[in-house]
């Protein structure tokens, strides 16, 4: 058997390796206790202690050779190891190098908290890498970026390991539904790494910044960036909240981009401490996180969920939206009694982070989670997933008691799209909704149905009615309409052929072609509003 394929007790086995300068580093970790503590809790996982791993990639190939596990965690006591070599070593051991998952002990454990509070910290923050790094599902070559790499050591140079991958997003074409209008990615990436070419969505990788903006707007959940598809994003949330030991709570989640990692990693520099029930989650970019994460991180059993800004990295488009999400996520709080400095901003400058970090733990740790324990993993299905916003959001409020929460908000994820009476149900919007929130259904009668947890308040609907002043868009969550799902806006019976009996139109438009030929013939009214395409040159 494949050793990389094997499963022990059902479980993919993990290789966690550890840098053993991280045990003696400014107090260090009790390196012991993390093992006992991790094979203990975590199924299937497997730690060892490998001298300046940070800095020898080659003795980290050799270990996972040696290990036989499927995929890899890194905890490391610094960021720059050299990637090249790295990947190299991983392919050689036969995993794939954007599988693996590396943490930043020393920045978010070691130089920041005491040796017990670090160790804790250090067993939370790898079992959280383990559980993402179990549900990583492989990589497609669309999602590799071959780099030369800023620097080479003489080693990678000798031993021709030149190249490091970064991971890119790829559209998977049979899901995405560019050729039913579906623009939403195209919209939400701030690089124009996007393009619509004859048809099909098309990614430019030499623009392309991993930033993850297109992967969480799409509404077909057809682009995908490894590392952060909804099952690992949720794998990891599950765990960073639910794994031992229970001595670190309240939890709350601390979400950072890579400049914000930078952040915290000039603070563990200072020789500054903040609380230890702040726990990081390094995403691509601030501009994929939506709202219904930031509220998804409270229904799992976060007592608050921290958001460092970004002005430098993640771009001003990026930042003004995570503002409003953030703000957003507030007005529901706010709205349904339940806290709004739960959900919080937090400046990007060191000094005036640690201090925010300090206050904000003070105001969210010390209120009772909104959720005392996790929910089963079928109340929301898939709760990081596009399709699952409204899940969240619903069941959020039910556990605020707010279960009939309706906000207008210029950043709410979901639209109200309202019909007036010159609806003609000529099926223009539902055309243009690449969604699929509007439908144009029915046989005998036709209807125009909307779904609301489907709409994204794209405006395309409003752009592509033919009649003024008919279709109506608002930015607004409703909690009871989200609930009751599809529903129909607009009702109207089909006109019949008097020759077949066939369909020709819903009656509400042959009246309104009725009244733009009321200055025409007589009878090319009644052949047009009487006969059907395939008998009209009968009847003429």
């Amino acid at each position: 058997m494949n050793p990389h394929t094997a499963r022990c007790d059902g479980h993919l086995p993990v290789a966690v390796l550890l840098c053993a300068h991280l045990g003696d580093a400014n107090g260090g970790l009790d390196l012991r206790a993390v093992r006992e503590g991790l094979e203990t809790a975590v199924p299937s996982v497997h730690v060892r202690l490998l001298d300046d791993a940070c800095r020898q990639p080659n003795r980290v190939g050799a270990a996972v050779r040696a290990s036989g596990a499927a995929t890899l965690v890194l905890g490391l006591c610094r960021r720059g190891y050299a990637a090249a070599e790295l990947h190299a070593e991983l392919r050689k051991a036969g995993l794939d190098p954007l599988g693996v998952e590396v943490v930043d002990l020393g920045a978010y454990a070691v130089r920041v908290h005491s040796r017990e509070e670090a160790t804790r910290k250090a067993r939370v923050l790898l079992a959280a890498a383990a559980a993402r790094a179990r549900t990583f599902a492989g990589a497609r070559p669309e999602n590799l970026k071959p780099l030369l790499p800023k620097a080479v050591s003489r080693r990678a140079l000798l031993s021709l390991s030149l190249l490091e991958y970064q991971a890119v997003a790829a559209v998977a074409v049979e899901r995405c539904h560019a050729e039913d209008g579906c623009r939403e990615c195209l919209g939400a990436c701030p690089y124009q790494a996007l393009s619509l070419e004859d048809g099909e969505i098309r990614l430019d990788k030499s623009r392309c910044t991993s930033c993850g903006s297109c992967v969480t707007a799409c509404p077909h959940e057809a682009t995908d960036l490894p590392g952060w598809t909804a099952a690992q994003v949720e794998a990891y949330v599950g765990a960073l909240l639910g794994a031992p030991p229970a001595e670190l709570a309240p939890r709350a989640v601390l979400v950072v981009c890579r400049h914000g990692a930078a952040a915290l990693q000039a603070l563990a520099g200072t020789g500054a401490s903040y609380p230890v029930q702040w726990l990081p989650m390094e995403v691509p970019s601030l501009g994929m996180v939506p709202p219904a994460w930031l509220l998804a991180f409270l229904h799992l059993g976060a007592a608050g969920v921290g958001v460092v800004s970004c002005t430098q990295g993640c771009g001003a488009t990026s930042v003004t939206r995570i503002e409003g999400r953030v703000d957003f996520c507030r007005d529901v709080l706010r709205h349904a009694g339940g806290h709004p400095e739960r959900v919080v901003l937090l400046p990007e400058e060191p000094s005036a982070l640690l201090r925010a970090l300090w206050t904000t733990a003070v105001e969210v740790l010390q209120v009772p989670p909104l959720v005392q324990a996790p929910p089963a993993a079928t109340a929301t299905g898939d709760p990081f997933a596009h399709r699952s916003r409204a899940r969240v959001l619903v069941a959020l409020g039910e556990r605020l008691g707010a279960p009939s929460l309706a906000i207008d908000h210029l950043a709410s994820p979901f639209g109200l799209v309202q019909v007036g009476a010159g609806c003609t149900l000529c099926g223009g919007c539902a055309a243009a909704c690449g969604p699929g929130a509007l439908r144009l259904e029915g046989d005998g009668e036709a209807a125009l149905t909307f779904d609301p947890a489907l709409c994204t308040a794209c405006g395309r609907c409003i752009a592509a009615c033919p009649e003024p002043d008919t279709l109506a868009l608002h930015r607004r969550t409703d909690l009871p309409l989200l609930s009751r799902g599809r529903e129909a806006l607009v009702r109207g019976r089909y006109g019949r052929c008097v020759a077949c009996g066939g369909p020709i139109a819903p009656q509400p438009m042959l009246e309104r072609v009725a009244r733009l030929l009321a200055g025409e013939p007589p009878r090319t009214l009644q052949v047009v509003t009487r006969y059907c395409s395939s008998c009209r040159g009968l009847a003429q």
